[in-house]
């Protein structure tokens, strides 16, 4: 009996083994099984809070809900973080666009605009600017020192494909020499897409020596005119403000403009024009000057109309209270807000600036006609 208890107590532990190694094997399965799937889990919710953050957000306030788990306080509902860039966009490239801007740095920043604007109707990958360094402005500074570089390709890559610099086969320093030419001024579509596009068939790279004026203000179709105005670049320079303000180098803020004001003895009775470029900060910052000083406006003025008019009083045919209606009635429509742009068909120099009224980005709603008005 007692050999027998022995051998069945040996081959019980024999077949304990096996059992128990199976039973290992399978939990480790169950645990590494488990972290993937969590790990797999994690990774799609920060892949979903990256492009839906408003849904995700929601979905954490419904589940703290039903769990009663309250969220941190700082969490905000809506995530303040920037949204991400668009992904890139897909489109086989026609060839390489080279610039070179000329002009001041507000005319290379209008034509580095139109170029990107090109670029994206040729379907071309655009070769990050060169500035002008020759004219008697004499500025040495390289695109990297105004612009941030890394900002201008990726918030465009949905547009347009940016490089910085040309491949070394096409380089000119390996002796390859791109078609060197100056687009002709105020070009519409059409010269585009007829004339400068077929010539990247026969020259890998195009490079524009000129551009300044060298897209139509006028004519082109609305996407890209918004392109043109979408995207600031400027690089943020290192300014002591308090330093430059103590040295009376910075303009008044609206808020110490009003107090300026009523320090000199102006009463809210007293009618201001605003005459300069955008205010910083917009209508926000305007609005104490606005509550001290209601009595504000901007005004375009209609020369041609004013001209035919002066003309008039001067020649003694239009009396003043006349002269005076005149003026106010062909400006009731011209105070601050933007106007159709004048197209003078053949003769482009003459027509409104692009840039100095952007009526496609002013104005957003797509029933804009009453706002803007017509151009006589």
């Amino acid at each position: 009996m007692e050999v027998r208890s022995e051998g069945i107590h040996v081959r019980c532990d024999k077949l304990s083994t096996p059992l128990q190694r199976t039973r290992l094997q399978v939990w480790f399965f169950r645990v590494c099984s488990s972290i993937l799937l969590w790990t797999c889990l994690v990774q799609l919710l920060a892949v979903w809070e990256l492009w839906h953050p408003h849904l995700f957000n929601g979905l954490s306030h419904k589940l703290s809900r039903v769990t009663h788990i309250p969220l941190p306080v700082d969490q905000p509902l809506v995530s303040s973080s920037p949204p991400p860039f668009l992904p890139s966009r897909v489109y086989r490239s026609n060839g390489f666009l080279k610039v070179s801007c000329n002009g001041g740095l507000n005319q290379m920043r209008s034509a580095i605009c139109d170029m990107v604007t090109v670029a994206r109707l040729l379907n071309l990958t655009l070769v990050v600017p060169e500035l002008d360094k020759k004219s008697f402005w004499a500025d040495p500074s390289d695109f990297d020192d105004i612009f941030d570089t890394r900002h201008f390709i990726d918030s465009l890559r949905d547009e347009v494909r940016i490089i910085r610099r040309l491949p070394k086969k096409l380089s000119e320093k390996h002796g390859y020499k791109p078609l060197l030419m100056p687009p002709v001024s105020w070009s519409n579509e059409k010269y585009y897409l007829q004339q400068i596009l077929p010539l990247f068939g026969k020259h890998k790279v195009v490079h524009f020596n000129k551009t300044d004026s060298r897209l139509a203000n006028n004519g082109l179709p609305l996407e890209l005119q918004r392109l043109r105005y979408a995207y600031p670049w400027w690089r943020e320079k290192e300014i002591v403000s308090e330093e430059k303000r103590a040295q009376g180098l910075c303009p008044l803020t609206p808020e110490e403009t009003a107090l300026v004001l009523r320090a000199l003895g102006f009463d809210k009775n007293t009618q201001f024009y605003i005459a300069s470029g955008e205010i910083y900060g917009g209508e926000r910052r305007l609005a104490a000057l606005k509550a001290e000083f209601p009595r504000i406006k901007t005004i375009t003025l209609d020369r041609k109309r004013l001209i035919e008019l002066l003309d008039m009083y001067q020649n003694k045919t239009l009396s003043w209270d006349a002269f005076a209606v005149a003026v106010r009635l062909a400006h009731e429509k011209r105070v601050g807000q933007p106007t159709r742009r004048k197209v003078i068909v053949e003769k482009p120099k003459e027509e409104d600036y692009f840039y100095s009224n952007p009526q496609e980005c002013l104005c957003e709603s797509t029933k804009c006609d009453d706002l803007l008005g017509s151009v006589k």
